[in-house]
C-alpha cells in the first residue's frame, strides 16, 4: 500500500514538473516567432508574454513547493498510522509549555515622531526544555495604562486570527519570536505612563490557553509644531509683560513731568503776587 502511495506521489510531482517544461518551451517559442504575437485577438509585445511566462513559471515554482510539502506530510501520517503509537524509550515528543516577552518588547515610535506611537511584542513560544516551538493558534494583545490617580484603563486590545499569528513569525539575526504590533491611541494624554503588556494564546491543536505580561513605559510627548507653538506663546506674553513694564514707567515719568510743571507754575504765580503787592507799597 505504501509503495502504491508511493508511485502515485512521484507520478504526480512528474507530471507538475513536465508543466512547468512545456510552459518554458511555448515562452522559448514564442520568442523565435518575432517581436509580437496575436492572443486572444490582440498584439502583444514579445517582453509582455516573456513577463507573463516569467511570472507563471513562479507561480508554478510555488505549487510545486506546496506539493512536495503535502506529499511530505502525507508520508509522515501514514508512518504514524502504520507504525502506531507504541513510545519510543527516551524519546519525549516537544509540548508547547509557555509563552514569553523577548527582550526589546515595549512601546516604540515610529521614524520622525517625537513619542511613542506603538507597542511591539516578541513573543517566543518554548518547548519543556525552553526551546522555541512553532505553534498554530489565536492570540490577543493587550495594554492596560496605570496613571499615578485614578483606575488603570485598557487603551490597547488587538485580536489575532490564525493567519496574522502564523505570518508574525520571525527568525533573523534577532533571534526566534512571533513579532505583534499594535497603534497607541492618537489621543493619549502627553507625559511618561507606567503600563502593562499582556499577550494570550490559545493553540489550534490542543485548546490549551497560554499568557504573559511585561511592565512598559509609555511616554508620550507633543509633536515639535506643538513645541514651537507653545515657545511663541510664551514669548508673546513675556512681550506683553514688557510692554506693560514700559508703560507704567512712562505713565510714573508723564505724572512726575506735570508735578513739576504745577509747582513751577505756583512759584511763578507767587513771584507774581509778591510784585504786585510791592507795586502798590
Amino acid at each position: 500500500m505504501t509503495s502504491v502511495n508511493t508511485q502515485h506521489d512521484q507520478r504526480m510531482i512528474f507530471s507538475h514538473r513536465s508543466m512547468m517544461s512545456v510552459l518554458m518551451l511555448l515562452c522559448a517559442a514564442v520568442i523565435l516567432s518575432g517581436c509580437s504575437v496575436k492572443i486572444g485577438g490582440g498584439d502583444k509585445k514579445v517582453s509582455e508574454v516573456i513577463e507573463e511566462n516569467l511570472e507563471l513559471r513562479k507561480q508554478v515554482k510555488e505549487l510545486d513547493e506546496q506539493l512536495e510539502l503535502r506529499i511530505s506530510e502525507a508520508k509522515a501520517l501514514r508512518q504514524q498510522i502504520n507504525a502506531g503509537k507504541e513510545p519510543i524509550p527516551g524519546a519525549e515528543p516537544p509540548v508547547l509549555s509557555r509563552i514569553k516577552l523577548g527582550r526589546y518588547s515595549g512601546s516604540i515610535s515610529d521614524d520622525g515622531a517625537v513619542g511613542d506611537t506603538q507597542v511591539v511584542a516578541y513573543v517566543q513560544t518554548e518547548d519543556q526544555f525552553g526551546r522555541m516551538l512553532p505553534v498554530a493558534g489565536v492570540g490577543t494583545m493587550q495594554v492596560v495604562l496605570i496613571p499615578d490617580d485614578g483606575e488603570p484603563r485598557m487603551i490597547v486590545e488587538k485580536r489575532i486570527n490564525a493567519k496574522e499569528w502564523r505570518e508574525s513569525y520571525r527568525s533573523n539575526f534577532t533571534g526566534t519570536h512571533y513579532t505583534l504590533r499594535a497603534d497607541l491611541p492618537s489621543d493619549m494624554p502627553m507625559g511618561t505612563f507606567d503600563g502593562t503588556l499582556r499577550v494570550t494564546l490559545r493553540q489550534a491543536d490542543t485548546g490549551a490557553v497560554f499568557s504573559t505580561q511585561l511592565p512598559i513605559k509609555i511616554m508620550r510627548q507633543p509633536e515639535p509644531e506643538s513645541i514651537k507653538h507653545e515657545a511663541d506663546d510664551a514669548e508673546a506674553v513675556k512681550d506683553q509683560e514688557n510692554h506693560a513694564a514700559i508703560n507704567a514707567e512712562a505713565s510714573e515719568t508723564d505724572v512726575s513731568d506735570v508735578a513739576e510743571t504745577t509747582a513751577d507754575v505756583e512759584d511763578h504765580a507767587a513771584d507774581g503776587e509778591k510784585g504786585i503787592v510791592a507795586d502798590e507799597k
